[in-house]
């Protein structure tokens, strides 16, 4: 079920935070060896934060009281087994990043990570502490990278909600081979506070990379951004600006450009036909639908993309 779901049966009373978080956990150990999706568990300290949270009182609940859930390998969770796909870098972190502290305070259960390559560096999650995250749609195939175990767990049901991150394709190239949603937010939307944190080293990634939330339903994922987004009083390149509500628009308002193949890209049949097909349901619904790239130099769109993953990469910088 959606996150927004599971949290009306949780505010109604309908389930408590500790059936919901004894569901996920049943569910990961039946489905997750095929998987390795996630990695990291620790069900005594989620089974702590899911009985404070049934201890509330309805006044004190949050927006995502008592959702049991993952996160990505990466953001720092108190007290939660860290690695980053990574022998040398695998720690326990002492402290929430602001992500895992946001989603704290509006109530979720945070009991394990999802599996990710090492140094999130490569276009599948595998690595030699966990094993290959294996995509639950073909488990032959892979999952993507580096949010893989995020795109697989969601898409399994291992979890209602997820936080990802990409610079080059991190998150929504998982979501694509999984089947779910990713969103990757505005350069410095999320603070990074506390992500990819590496004791003593300053954090030198700051261009391209950012944050953002996966889920299986639009909503759950605009909840998940209004409730992490924003200034955290550490991350200085994070602008005090708020999140705008979108107005509804009615079809024929829409203008819609379409592109059934990008220059340099190879682009499947089935993914072609996919994109022809949503672009004549939109046209024959009323939307104003033209084929047309955005005038740019892609050759020297590429060169300058290249340049700066190549110049703001942690590896790189060390």
């Amino acid at each position: 079920m959606t996150a927004r779901e599971l949290i009306r049966r949780l505010l109604a009373g309908e389930l408590s935070a500790v059936e919901a978080l004894t569901d996920q956990l049943d569910r990961i150990e039946r489905l997750n060896p095929a998987l390795t999706a996630v990695v990291s568990l620790d069900p005594d300290r989620g089974f702590e934060q899911a009985k404070a949270a049934d201890a509330l009182a309805e006044a004190e609940r949050g927006p995502l009281h008592g959702v049991p859930m993952t996160l990505k390998d990466g953001h720092d969770v108190a007290g939660l087994r860290t690695t980053l796909g990574s022998r040398e870098l695998d720690r326990v972190a002492d402290a929430d990043g602001t992500v895992a502290a946001r989603l704290k305070q509006a109530g979720a259960v945070i009991a394990g990570h999802t599996n990710v390559p090492p140094y999130l560096a490569d276009y599948q999650s595998a690595n030699e502490i966990f094993g290959r995250t294996n995509n639950p749609w073909d488990t032959t195939r892979t999952a993507g990278g580096s949010s893989g175990g995020a795109a697989a767990a969601l898409a399994a049901g291992l979890t209602p909600l997820e936080y990802g991150s990409d610079l080059a394709g991190s998150l929504r190239l998982p979501a694509a081979f999984c089947g779910v949603y990713g969103l990757k937010t505005t350069e410095h939307r999320v603070a990074l506070t506390g992500f990819f944190h590496l004791p003593g080293v300053q954090r030198s990634v700051r261009i391209m990379s950012s944050l953002g939330p996966m889920a299986c339903d639009l909503d759950d994922l605009e909840l998940a951004l209004r409730l992490t987004a924003g200034p955290d009083g550490a991350d200085l390149d994070v602008p005090p600006v708020s999140i705008p509500r979108a107005r509804p628009r009615a079809v024929d308002e829409l203008r819609l450009a379409v592109v059934p193949a990008l220059p340099g890209a190879t682009v499947s049949r089935a993914v072609r036909t996919a994109v022809e097909r949503v672009a004549a349901t939109a046209s024959d619904a009323g939307a104003r639908v033209v084929e047309r790239l955005p005038e740019v130099d892609w050759d020297r769109l590429h060169e300058v993309y290249g340049g700066l993953l190549g110049r703001g990469s942690w590896r790189e910088r060390v």
